[in-house]
């Protein structure tokens, strides 16, 4: 059985919500994890007010410009012309395909070469 790698589940996912981005495009966990996280400590230190006027607009290039994207550059396409029509949809939806990836890793099983070792026969 031929094991998949964190980008690779991410990538696949991703694609399930229409987004195109290549594992080879996409770091590793812990850079995909303080990318995002970052991002979403920005938005979480909004007031509900102001999440309100930013919410439907895309701001992409303004968090660009202040380096969001730099550890992940790749992030900054399925932010930009805000996708999912609503910012926090469209970052959720990273979120969600990153922590699937990390789970689908970790339930990679390895390869069984006989199956009666398994079932003890």
């Amino acid at each position: 059985m031929t094991t998949k790698t964190f980008q690779e589940f991410f990538s696949d996912n991703l694609s399930e919500f229409g987004w195109s981005l290549s594992a080879t495009d996409i770091p590793d966990v812990v850079a995909c994890s303080e990318a995002i996280e970052r991002i979403g400590e920005w938005w979480n230190a909004l007031d509900e007010r102001y999440r309100n006027v930013f919410r439907t607009a895309d701001f992409s290039q303004g968090l660009y410009d202040e380096g969001y994207f730099s550890a992940f550059p790749a992030l900054y396409t399925l932010f930009a012309g805000n996708p999912m029509g609503h910012f926090d949809k469209t970052i959720n939806d990273v979120i969600i395909c990153g922590i699937r990836a990390q789970h689908q890793v970790d339930e990679q099983a390895d390869q069984v070469s006989d199956v009666n070792e398994v079932v003890g026969a």
